[in-house]
């Protein structure tokens, strides 16, 4: 946790100075500062020492109370402080020479205790220094460095990338993130992690170079919470890689609501040609249609209604389709319905969504196919003509339901049927009930 606000203001007040004496000291405005110690701003990185000597204390205290630091951070730290208030050239020959020093204490080291140096744990042990204690210190001094002396720096140091926290991302420029991707050799899944990390807040050159890397790795990338900060090319390319994944395909699948608001046409093609292709049975269609045009749906739909196991829930749950489909579509559903020798008994929750021929398609078929019982909810939306139909169906099949509720929207015709079959067939109750309605 960073506190050199407060240090700053505990150590003036404990020298009884004022803001303006600080200010005088170190050759800043006073108003500079005031916005240190409320957190507004920060000081120069290259401020650092001068405040320490100004309250004569060392730079380790300074660190240690401010930023909570670890001895070897605070090592690291006056390293770059010390690099960041010289020039380039010289910062140059400083690195050297601390790595030179390391190596030669590491010899040194070494013959006193009659060991031998192994070259490949030498490097090793000089770059988990340059990327582990760098990077930690590195997080806390950042913030005080300007974009090109961190730019800089990092080219100087050549750290890897896996030692970055996504703290420190965010004070890299694009060049920088680019050359720490460039040294990335091999994907593991806590480099991918980082990697998705950096997403948001990378340029479109770093997103493709990791989007390269994510090809590389076999490790299931859950795309739906990087699709808002990739282009469609990347984007094809991450489903792809998904799609030829066998343990990747189904978890792809099962979120499949949750992509396609964030895919251009050509990849949801790409996602219906998956769905098309494969057997899953957990897809809720209607969760996928608000996303969709009317040709991507009509391809599903011919999926859906062309599989007997799920035709049935598709039409069990017709209405909160027919919101989202076109005419078109719409005669697709009535042409299976129609088709159907099964009962369906919700046609009256289709009806606002279709047109007057669809309507009487649809009616005509109840007429014909379903039971008396189903056909008696239709009654207020069916025309004399249609209800016709269903009287001439009653005479044929010899059914004997009371039909009370239809007589008052049957016609003359139909109703002259009908008294003629009660009374070949005796129904002299039904006749009663018909009688009154024969002289309206």
């Amino acid at each position: 946790m960073m506190n050199i606000g407060k240090t700053i203001a505990s150590l003036r007040k404990a020298n009884n100075m004022t803001q303006s004496e600080v200010a005088d000291v170190l050759g800043v405005t006073y108003q500079a500062v005031s916005k240190w110690e409320r957190d507004e701003s920060l000081p120069d990185i290259t401020m650092l020492p001068r405040i320490a000597d100004l309250f004569h204390i060392s730079i380790d205290q300074l660190l240690r109370g401010s930023f909570e630091m670890q001895p070897n951070e605070i090592q690291q730290a006056k390293e770059i402080i010390h690099e960041a208030a010289i020039d380039d050239e010289q910062a140059d020959a400083v690195y050297q020479n601390r790595i030179t020093e390391m190596v030669n204490e590491r010899f040194d080291e070494a013959m006193k205790n009659h060991e031998h140096v192994d070259s490949e744990e030498l490097a090793d042990m000089i770059s988990d220094y340059f990327n582990n204690e760098f990077s930690k210190a590195f997080e806390n001094m950042a913030p005080f460095m300007k974009p090109d002396k961190i730019s800089k720096m990092i080219q100087r140091r050549k750290p890897k990338f896996s030692s970055f926290s996504k703290t420190s991302y965010e004070y890299l420029d694009d060049e920088t993130i680019n050359q720490l991707i460039e040294s990335i050799h091999e994907v593991d899944e806590e480099i991918l992690e980082k990697l998705i990390e950096l997403i948001p807040q990378c340029s479109k050159e770093s997103k493709d170079k990791i989007v390269d890397l994510m090809m590389q790795s076999d490790t299931f990338i859950n795309l739906e919470d990087l699709l808002p900060f990739l282009d469609q090319k990347q984007i094809e390319r991450l489903l792809r890689k998904a799609i030829e994944n066998d343990e990747n395909i189904d978890e792809l699948i099962d979120n499949i609501e949750d992509y396609l608001p964030f895919l251009n046409n050509e990849n949801k093609d790409l996602m219906i040609d998956t769905i098309i292709s494969m057997e899953s049975e957990n897809i809720d269609f209607e969760d996928l249609l608000p996303f969709l045009d009317q040709k991507q749906i009509k391809r599903l739909l011919e999926k859906v209604i062309n599989d007997d196991e799920k035709v049935d829930e598709l039409i069990d749950n017709i209405e909160d389709y027919l919101p989202f489909l076109n005419s078109e579509n719409k005669e697709l559903i009535i042409d299976k319905i129609t088709s159907l020798k099964a009962e369906y008994a919700n046609i009256e929750n289709l009806l606002p969504f279709l047109n007057s021929n669809q309507k009487a398609r649809l009616m005509e078929w109840a007429c014909d196919h379903l039971e008396f019982y189903s056909i008696e909810e239709l009654v207020p939306f069916l025309n004399s003509e249609i209800l016709g139909r269903f009287t001439d169906r009653y005479i044929r099949e010899g059914m004997d339901e009371d039909l009370v509720s239809f007589y008052p929207f049957l016609n003359h015709e139909s109703k002259t049927k009908l008294m003629a079959y009660y009374v070949e067939n005796k129904m002299m109750d039904e006749l009663d009930d018909l009688l009154p309605y024969l002289k309206k």
